[in-house]
This record gives structure tokens, C-alpha cells and sequence, in this order.
């Protein structure tokens, strides 16, 4: 079916458990949004996550997806927002995801492959909430190969517990 693929946490996330800043530049460069594929999410332990996707589509010869996240405490729950909820508790945890497209050889869409990986770290604690990512893009397109590198962090606050959240977030 239809889904987001596994990468960016900050898009994986549903767009109403965002910050207000909703996406930022990192998503949009960095991850591959809404494709049509077969994947799977399998929980190895209580601490580690994995999700795969292959997709095929009208640009794509073939595309490859995978996440894998290491939780070091808290629940998989906290991970479904970005706000520091009181009651929560503390979480910690670690991401790497990776993307590898093949162009279809047959059409013209500027690029015959494409080359993502992305980290991520994010920590909630009694209403303070941190994310920070970095990744690195790259691909080959005709003659012209291309690296793109990116970050993005942001904090967030509760001053009145889970009533009025602040936040300051940089790409």
C-alpha cells in the first residue's frame, strides 16, 4: 500500500503529533514521503527496532528502505510524538535509516541512483523533549554526481505542564 517510508523520524511521525513547526527542510530533503511498497516492522528485543520497505514505482526501477532503532529506556509509545508528556518518564533513543534508489531506466527523471542515510537521537525528561539528526545525500544523475548533508535539532519544553509547550527547532 501507500505508506511513509521508514527514515526520518521526523516524518514518520503523524503531522497532528508534530511540533507546531510541522516539517522542516531536513524532511523534506532528507526522506522519501509516501510510497507504493511491501514492508515490515519486526521487534528483535524490547530494545531494538527494525523496518524494511522495497518499493517499485513509475521513477524507480527498484528502491530499498530500512530504520533500525536502539531505545535505551522508555517505552516505543514516547516515540510516536515529540512532546515530553508529564507521566511519561525518561526515554532515550538511537536511530540509523538508509535509502538506496535504482532509476528506471527507461524514463527521464534526473538522477540514475540515489543514496540516503540518516541518524537521529532523541531524549524526553519530566516536559523536555530533544531530537537532533544529521544525514547525508547522494546520487548520480547523467553526468553529475551530487552530496547533500543536513541537520536538524530542536527542543522543546512544557512550562505548564502538558498545557503550554515551548520550542525552538533549527535546520
Amino acid at each position: 500500500g501507500l505508506v511513509k517510508t521508514p527514515g526520518v523520524r521526523g516524518d514518520i511521525i503523524d503531522s497532528s503529533k508534530t511540533l507546531a513547526s510541522g516539517r522542516g527542510l531536513f524532511e523534506q530533503r532528507f526522506s522519501w514521503g509516501r510510497q507504493e511498497g511491501v514492508g515490515v516492522t519486526y521487534l528483535v528485543k524490547d530494545a531494538v527496532r527494525l523496518n524494511a520497505m522495497v518499493i517499485d514505482n513509475s521513477n524507480t526501477e527498484y528502491g530499498l528502505f530500512a530504520r533500525a532503532e536502539y531505545k535505551v529506556f522508555g517505552e516505543w509509545g514516547q516515540l510516536d510524538d515529540f512532546s515530553a508528556w508529564s507521566g511519561e518518564g525518561q526515554r532515550l533513543a538511537f536511530s540509523l535509516s538508509g535509502a538506496y534508489l535504482e532509476a528506471d531506466h527507461g524514463h527521464e527523471h534526473g538522477f540514475d541512483y540515489d543514496s540516503t542515510v540518516v541518524a537521529d537521537v532523541s531524549y524526553e525528561n519530566n516536559g523536555l523533549g530533544v531530537y537532533v539528526a544529521g544525514g547525508i545525500n547522494s546520487g548520480e544523475g547523467g553526468n553529475d554526481t551530487y552530496q547533500t548533508y543536513g541537520v536538524t535539532a530542536q527542543a522543546n519544553y512544557f512550562f505548564v505542564a502538558d498545557k503550554l509547550e515551548g520550542f525552538v527547532r533549527y535546520d
